[in-house]
């Protein structure tokens, strides 16, 4: 203490020069016996000290040389006194423990003959998955009976009826298990997307149709009061959604239902689609920037269980991203990302060649459907031209008119197009649809997204996370450390249960008679609750995929990075976060870890042993890391 050690006899030592100054607090805090304190440093010299316990100071103190250590009067042994105090000090601590512990009551009712048994693996997993399936059980009933409601109730709606003007009050109480949102359990309420005329008379009669939902989502929630959001989302693209809240008042309203998971997964089919884009010499200035923007809309239709790639052709044939030459790639954020950064490089020159493009197209379709790569569902060719010099009816009755395995949609560009004839054709005679394009308003297609997160739309994402890749690149040219920004709401993982609402009159005129898509969320929490914590062990854990080894909970997914969400949070492979010590170069996957990816994929049972690397402490640093040996169980 204070450069201050214990002699051998046990008594104090320390440096002559440095008694007044470090002696001093000792004192005062550890000796009240009296107001002269005898101390021995090295020697035989004596030092007395005067203390005044009273004063709280040192009036003075002497040295006194030659006398024996045996000599001293009334010399403290403050070796034998601190072991007191630390006696005292551990026995109060115990006591304290125990009594906070309940220590004795519980060695009391513990059992002694208690045993250490192993967990069966295979079992936990089981349980889990039994667990998981029935509450997701409850929320597809949830879903079945709005969707039954809103087919009903657009079945039996008058015609014409209109919406009611003017607006009441309505009480918005914060509400715990809405995540402290101030919200109204007795009504739901309606958003309308920026891209959508808010009074326009469809509109506003499936507004009035659609209030008939509150009854169904009230008693929803009073049989099932875990239930979260519900929500039924229009095609016309309005949402209705339970509870009511006031909606976010962000910078830029980017949200439009359609553009989510869950109306994505219930609305549309895995498909496999090649975009072919017109970059001929006529297709220059407006043409281009309106060609370059069905690229992206079309790209925003797309979900995981897609595959898509875009090719730019005139005399010759490019990929807009040279690395995804002559294949489907799946549409995850990541890849669409790609293909749009590539659609800005677009340059036209010369005359299209579309002969060869239709062919490599329908070539590179077949070899996916023969070897069973892709989606293995629905095939599909998007045309964007300004127009076709004749309908190449020979390459379509050579690769497509034996069973239609491909549909052809195409988008004519340009105001001043008079001959569609050609271009029409080629989309009714396979299957597709024929949109004219003249203008960028005209662009607005269905959109759909994969798996989210609850605070922001994908286009948001992509331009926060360019945004900031631009400011740390500019920070490095001069030498500059980019700014950690601190996320300031802690953002919530969602899954959805869905279904598709589909228009029951007779008679009905809306495409595919899709009315829209009921749903509710699922927070990542809660399935994270009914997956046994407790009975994994210490260093356990369990964890979901999707069916395209994606994950969906896992402790070691981080999906934002400084308070931005990362472009591909949704798409992370199983193989990326469980990562086997086998000291193999990145991307060089052990065969075991794909045997177990390509087995729990497959919704197959076994079991499988891998030794792999665990984070500590939420990965605060790279290095620290533990290796285990862990026994992965899987079943279906």
């Amino acid at each position: 203490i204070y450069n201050a050690g214990f002699h051998g006899r046990g008594h104090l030592q320390c440096r002559l020069a440095m008694l007044p100054k470090h002696l001093s607090p000792f004192l005062q805090k550890l000796t009240k016996f009296g107001t002269t304190v005898c101390l021995y440093v090295h020697g035989y010299h004596k030092i007395i000290l005067h203390y005044n316990s009273d004063k709280m100071k040192f009036i003075s103190f002497s040295l006194d040389i030659g006398h024996e250590i045996s000599e001293c009067f009334g010399c403290i042994n403050l070796g034998s006194q601190v072991s007191n105090w630390a006696e005292k000090l551990g026995g109060e601590l115990w006591h304290l423990g125990e009594y906070i512990t309940s220590r004795e009551e519980i060695h009391k009712n513990y059992n002694k003959n208690a045993q250490v048994r192993g967990r069966d693996g295979a079992t936990l997993a089981r349980d889990i998955a039994n667990d998981i399936k029935n509450m997701t059980d409850l929320k597809i009933s949830a879903v079945r009976r709005i969707m039954d409601s809103a087919e009903a109730s657009a079945t039996l709606r008058p015609p014409g009826e209109p919406l009611e003007k003017g607006a009441k009050e309505m009480i918005l109480n914060p509400n715990k298990h809405f995540y402290n949102i101030p919200v109204n359990t007795s009504y739901s309420a309606v958003h309308v997307p920026t891209n959508v005329y808010d009074q326009a008379p469809d509109i506003l009669k499936a507004i009035k149709w659609s209030e008939n939902l509150d009854e169904i989502f009230t008693r929803n929630y009073q049989d099932d009061p875990s239930l979260s959001w519900q929500y039924f989302g229009s095609s016309s693209g309005f949402m209705r959604q339970y509870p009511a809240m006031q909606w976010r008042n962000d910078t830029v309203d980017l949200y439009d239902c359609r553009t989510r998971s869950w109306y994505i997964e219930a609305a549309a089919s895995p498909k496999d689609m090649l975009i072919l884009v017109d970059n001929s010499g006529s297709m220059t200035g407006m043409r281009k920037e309106i060609a370059r923007h069905v690229v992206s809309n079309i790209l925003d239709t797309l979900g995981n269980n897609d595959f898509v790639n875009v090719f730019n052709f005139s005399e010759e044939i490019d990929e807009v991203v040279p690395c995804f030459k002559d294949m489907l790639v799946q549409a995850n954020l990541a890849n669409i990302r790609e293909l749009k950064q590539g659609m800005k490089d677009l340059h036209t020159d010369k005359i299209a060649n579309f002969s060869a493009v239709l062919v490599k197209a329908f070539e590179l379709l077949q070899q996916y459907r023969e070897n069973g790569q892709g989606a293995m569902c629905n095939q599909a060719i998007m045309l964007i031209t300004d127009g076709v010099p004749y309908n190449y009816k020979e390459i379509f009755d050579e690769y497509n008119w034996k069973d239609f395995p491909v549909r052809v949609f195409t988008y004519l560009i340009g105001k001043e197009v008079t001959d569609v004839r050609e271009v029409k054709w080629m989309a009714c005679a396979n299957r597709g649809y024929y949109v004219p394009l003249s203008t960028l308003a005209e662009n607005t297609p269905i959109n759909w997204t994969p798996v989210y997160a609850d605070i922001t739309d994908p286009k948001m994402t992509d331009w926060l996370w360019e945004k900031r890749e631009y400011m740390c690149k500019k920070l490095r040219r001069h030498r500059m450390m980019p700014r950690i920004v601190k996320t300031t709401r802690n953002i919530q993982l969602m899954t959805s249960v869905s279904m598709p609402v589909f228009d029951q009159r007779e008679n009905a005129t809306r495409i595919a008679n899709l009315l829209g898509v009921a749903g509710t969320d699922v927070p990542i929490q809660d399935i994270q609750k009914l997956m046994m914590p407790h009975k994994l062990g210490v260093n356990g854990y369990a964890f979901i995929i999707t069916n395209n080894g994606y994950i969906l909970t896992h402790p070691d997914l981080r999906p934002v990075f400084q308070g931005i969400l990362k472009p591909s949070y949704n798409s992370v492979d199983m193989a990326e976060v469980e990562l086997v010590d086998d000291y193999r170069e990145a991307r060089d996957l052990n065969p075991k870890l794909r045997e177990f990816r390509n087995n729990v994929i497959n919704q197959s049972t076994g079991s499988l042993v891998l030794e792999v690397k665990y984070h500590y402490d939420d990965m605060p640093v790279l290095e620290c890391r533990r290796l285990a040996n862990i026994v992965e169980k899987y079943v279906q």
